[in-house]
C-alpha cells in the first residue's frame, strides 16, 4: 500500500469509527435511560419504595446492571466488526478514489514525455543546419536559400506539432489508435536530415 493510499484509507476509516463511536454512546445513553427510569407512579409514592421486597429490588438492579454490560460488550463487538469491515471498505474508497487520479497523472507524464521527443527532432534539425552553415568560410547564394528553406520547414513542422499538441490537450486521450504510414515518416525523418547527411 502507497503512502497517499494509507493516508486516504485512514482518513475514510476515521470517518466511519467516529461515526460507529457516536452512535454507540447513544445507544449505550438510551438503554441507560430506559433501565433507569422510575417506576411507574402510584397514588402514593411513600407507599410505592416499602411495596417493592429489598430481594426483588436487588434483582432489579442486578439485571440494570448486567443488560448495561452486555450492551457495552455488544456495542464493543459492534465497533470491533465495523473497524474491520471498515478498514476493508475504507482501502476500497481509496483505491477507487486514486485510480483515476493516479491514471490521469501517468497520461500526463506520457504527454510530457511524448511532447518532449517530438519537439526535440526538428529543433536538433535547426540546431545542426545553422552549426553546419556557420562553420562554413563562404556560402554561396543557392546553399543560403537551402539552409533558409529548410529552416522553414523545420519551423512550419514545429508549428504544426505545437498546434496538435494543444488540440490533443484538450480532447479525450482515451480515443482508438490510429494507423500511420512508416513510409511517410521515414520520408519526413530522410528529407529533415538529408542536407546534414550530405555535408558530412
Amino acid at each position: 500500500m502507497d503512502k497517499r493510499t494509507r493516508q486516504l484509507t485512514i482518513s475514510y476509516l476515521a470517518v466511519i469509527m467516529t461515526l460507529s463511536i457516536i452512535f454507540s454512546f447513544i445507544i449505550y445513553g438510551l438503554v441507560s435511560d430506559r433501565l433507569n427510569r422510575p417506576l411507574p407512579p402510584q397514588a402514593n409514592r411513600a407507599l410505592q419504595a416499602e411495596r417493592i421486597p429489598d430481594s426483588l429490588q436487588e434483582r432489579i438492579d442486578r439485571r440494570d446492571r448486567e443488560t448495561k454490560q452486555s450492551v457495552i460488550v455488544s456495542l464493543a463487538l459492534l465497533n470491533l466488526t465495523i473497524l474491520l469491515g471498515g478498514t476493508v471498505l475504507s482501502y476500497g474508497l481509496a483505491r477507487k478514489t486514486l485510480s483515476p487520479i493516479e491514471a490521469s497523472i501517468r497520461q500526463q507524464e506520457r504527454f510530457v514525455s511524448d511532447a518532449s521527443h517530438e519537439l526535440r527532432t526538428p529543433l536538433t534539425s535547426l540546431l545542426l543546419s545553422n552549426e553546419i552553415a556557420l562553420k562554413k568560410k563562404s556560402l554561396k547564394k543557392d546553399e543560403v536559400q537551402q539552409l533558409l528553406l529548410t529552416n522553414i520547414k523545420q519551423v512550419e513542422s514545429l508549428r504544426q506539432l505545437t498546434n496538435s499538441l494543444l488540440e490533443l490537450s484538450t480532447q479525450q486521450t482515451n480515443e482508438s489508435p490510429q494507423l500511420v504510414d512508416i513510409r511517410e515518416v521515414v520520408d519526413k525523418i530522410v528529407k529533415t536530415f538529408e542536407l546534414h547527411a550530405k555535408e558530412k
